[in-house]
């Protein structure tokens, strides 16, 4: 069973917004130039050709690392990546007695839907139904 270090209000979450959006676009950011360096690799695996491959190998362990160290960031937050291709972030929070997820996607202006632990993205809900 998940135990959160830290439960959220709507009005708490919203205000680590700033910084969760910064090191989510980093998250994003960092993820699609491994998305392009695995293509390279396919490449130049394909053209045999070990030396750029091997590059190609360090410049990705780098990156897979930055992510690491990006989702540590947002873990010590509190909050959780949930999918570092959309952007997406659950904030553990307490509704009607029970644990559940806050619910944000990058680009949006503050946290408006929440849903529960099991259910993830497809079962958001707006916050202020069934307060």
């Amino acid at each position: 069973m998940y135990q959160p270090t830290k439960l959220f209000s709507v009005e708490e979450a919203n205000q680590t917004l700033p910084l969760v959006s910064r090191i989510m676009q980093d998250i994003v950011r960092v993820n699609n130039e491994t998305t392009a360096i695995l293509a390279r690799m396919r490449r130049l695996g394909s053209q045999g050709r070990a030396q750029r491959l091997e590059e190609s190998e360090v410049e990705l362990r780098e990156r897979e690392g930055q992510i690491a160290e990006y989702i540590e960031e947002l873990e010590s937050i509190g909050c959780l990546c949930k999918d570092p291709l959309l952007g997406l972030v659950d904030f553990p929070s307490r509704r009607q007695g029970r644990t559940v997820f806050l619910c944000w996607k990058l680009g949006e202006e503050e946290i408006r839907f929440w849903h529960e632990l099991e259910s993830g993205f497809a079962g958001r809900k707006p916050v202020q139904e069934g307060s």
